[in-house]
């Protein structure tokens, strides 16, 4: 079986119907996770 990651980070949106970040340079990176429920906790 696969396994699958869960990669949770933030930014500021363009457009919040769209997917363009405004500046990636100022990404914030959350983590990693293992599942989906950990990752939707963070």
């Amino acid at each position: 079986m696969a396994q699958r990651l869960h990669l949770v980070f933030g930014g500021e949106l363009v457009d919040p119907q769209k997917t363009a970040f405004k500046d990636v340079s100022n990404i914030h990176i959350v983590g990693m996770f293992p599942d989906y429920a950990s990752a939707h906790s963070a």
